[in-house]
């Protein structure tokens, strides 16, 4: 097995490696006689090509340049779950009213439906104002005037990254090319 070429990742590929996609172009491309494996030297950055000889070197080095770690349809999911990992951690985060941070995990969410669902038969109850935990466990006083206006404000915090993460997938969606999926850039 002799080494045949090196390539500087950083210079030559762009984008991500994907050493067993990469390893199958070149085999089956028959740029290379006895094609053995690539070998990806992290501490240089480089890759290298083994076999016993190159019998195509622009067509070995066009794969190596046109190399993506993914194919179409695979960045697109790779895309979809970095976009709903983003909304996730946006909705993780809370939201804030009157100057505090709420939670808005599916319970908190489903309390605070239920605080407005049920407001005039809390307030018959005089059970206002309500006691709300904020989300670094603090006490909050939510008076019955502010039920709807903090209700909004979490469904607001929760619908807004879901309809910018829905409208940035279905331009992923939409794309016909890496280099289209690539220009969706989720910068919320």
């Amino acid at each position: 097995m002799e080494k045949l070429k090196t390539y500087t990742i950083s210079t030559i590929l762009s984008g991500s490696l994907n050493l067993n996609k990469l390893n199958d172009e070149i085999e089956n491309s028959g740029t290379v006689s006895d094609f053995q494996n690539i070998s990806n030297n992290k501490k240089t950055d480089e890759i290298e090509i083994f076999g016993a000889s190159i019998l195509d070197l622009p067509a070995l080095d066009l794969i190596i340049e046109n190399h993506s770690a993914f194919d179409l349809s695979e960045l697109k999911e790779s895309r979809y779950d970095e976009i709903d990992a983003k909304t996730v951690e946006i909705i993780s985060a809370g939201f804030v009213f009157d100057g505090q941070t709420f939670s808005l995990s599916a319970q908190a969410q489903n309390n605070w439906t239920n605080i407005k669902a049920q407001k005039d038969v809390f307030n018959a109850m005089g059970m206002f104002p309500i006691q709300v935990s904020t989300k670094d466990s603090d006490v909050y006083f939510l008076q019955y005037a502010d039920v709807d206006s903090f209700w909004g404000a979490g469904m607001v915090a929760v619908k807004t990254p879901y309809n910018i993460g829905g409208n940035l997938k279905k331009l992923i969606f939409d794309a016909t090319t890496i280099e289209e999926v690539n220009l969706v850039i989720d910068n919320r």
